[in-house]
């Protein structure tokens, strides 16, 4: 057993990393070419789509009951003895001790209502696997958007603490100075040192923050989660246009869910029709041709064919009980597609309001950080003139740091509210965009 996984392990490893190198991330990636990577790569993607490789075949087995069924056989007797039979009293030889036979037969439906329904609603579940398909590659693109401007966040606050790291180095570096020669007290020299620690702590930190957030965007790249890759600044996402009504509207018409869900409301609506098939006579035609070595029988080969019918009778009342279960199936299914709309109603709702309230917040932060850069000026020029104390310059220094910080996740997670948004409207807008990436 150890010997096998260590052999899938291998296997496992090397097609990850010739995935990795054939992907080609060398270079500063954008998002549109991150999206058409995972496109291509991602695991659940591909999955969907031999899921709609199988419904195909799903499909063609059920077309098959429209076609004729041709069987051939063949068979070789031996006998130890003459085969005999008593007529009249008396012994009769019937066949050969050794014969051979040989037949082919086909069998054609004529009139099999159930099987209508059934390929029907086969070729509805593949419709459905091709929009599922289309859907996974929806959430992996919104996925990959959100993970990419994580790790533009990361990038971004990783410049920023570096920033306070140097500032807060600096600084330390100055108060030991002043220290030394007693210009400075014992309390701000220790106020110092623990800034420059937590400053410290602060890259490490963000560094750890950097490799998790890269092995996750990489893992639904469907790449080697461990790989170095490099990032590019990109583009805006545009902002969606329009009321809420609009979006809602946009999205009851777009969204592949309730495409899914009329499908399977059909579907439903199919069984009930084969639950009535089931009251309805089935008609076969047939035909053989045989041949058989007996010199006993009289033709040695002939046609034989027939048409045969079958109509159940009475079978416990599981046909009707059949049917009666198809109907409510039926209703559950548009009670289900109800309860899809309503819930994307919602989601809409939540995700439109979210942009909204990212947008502020985006403005918000950056009227504070201006706000907060001119007051670290100020108090840098009056800790120069020894108007105010160190301990008041460097809190307005950590002040202006993390406005820094909120002004940037404010506008890295305006573009995630805006690809939610755009995704819950089911749009292809960052598909369309990867399309020509790579």
């Amino acid at each position: 057993m150890s010997r096998v996984r260590g052999e899938n392990t291998a296997e496992l490893l090397a097609a990850l990393d010739n995935r990795t190198q054939e992907a080609g991330i060398d270079d500063p990636l954008s998002l549109d070419e991150c999206i058409a990577i995972a496109l291509e790569h991602n695991l659940d993607i591909r999955l969907t789509l031999l899921e709609q490789e199988i419904a195909g075949y799903e499909r063609k087995i059920a077309f098959s009951n429209f076609l004729p069924q041709v069987n051939a056989s063949a068979s070789q007797q031996w006998y130890r003895h003459d085969p005999t039979a008593r007529l009249g009293g008396q012994p009769v030889q019937i066949s050969d001790r050794r014969y051979r036979d040989a037949s082919i037969s086909l069998q054609q439906p004529i009139f099999v209502p159930y099987t209508w329904f059934l390929y029907d609603a086969y070729r509805k579940g593949e419709e459905i696997s091709e929009i599922v398909v289309d859907r996974t590659r929806q959430q992996i693109a919104l996925q990959i958007t959100s993970l990419f401007y994580r790790c533009s966040m990361l990038t971004e606050a990783g410049r920023f603490v570096q920033s306070a790291y140097e500032q807060a180095e600096s600084l330390a570096h100055e108060v030991r100075q002043q220290r030394a020669v007693g210009l400075a007290r014992a309390g701000d020299a220790a106020e110092v040192e623990a800034l420059l620690a937590a400053r410290t702590r602060d890259v490490a930190e963000n560094i750890r923050q950097q490799q998790q957030a890269h092995s996750e965007l990489l893992e639904a790249m469907g790449l080697n989660p461990f790989s170095p890759i490099m990032l590019a600044a990109d583009r805006d996402l545009p902002l969606v246009a329009g009321s809420l009504e609009d979006c809602v509207m946009e999205a009851l018409l777009q969204r592949p869910e309730l495409h899914i869900q009329d499908r399977v409301y059909e579907i439903e609506r199919d069984r009930v029709k084969a639950a009535l098939a089931a009251f309805l006579p089935e008609i076969y035609a047939g035909g053989a041709f045989s041949y058989t070595t007996d010199s006993f029988v009289r033709y040695s080969s002939q046609w034989i064919g027939g048409i045969t019918g079958v109509m159940s009778l009475f079978n416990g009342f599981a046909d009707v009980n059949a049917y009666k279960a198809a109907r409510r199936s039926q209703k559950a299914a548009y009670v289900r597609r109800e309860q899809a709309c309503m819930m994307i109603m919602l989601q809409v709702q939540q995700a439109w309001l979210n942009m909204q309230t990212t947008m502020e917040d985006e403005n918000v932060s950056a009227k504070m950080l201006f706000a907060r850069e001119q007051q670290l000026r100020e108090r840098k020029a009056e800790h120069q003139q020894e108007l105010t104390t160190l301990s008041e310059y460097l809190t307005a220094n950590a002040m202006r740091d993390g406005a820094r910080m909120e002004a940037a996740f404010a506008l890295f997670a305006q573009q995630v509210a805006v690809a939610t948004l755009h995704d819950v409207l089911g749009r292809n807008t960052n598909i369309d965009a990867a399309a020509g990436a790579l």
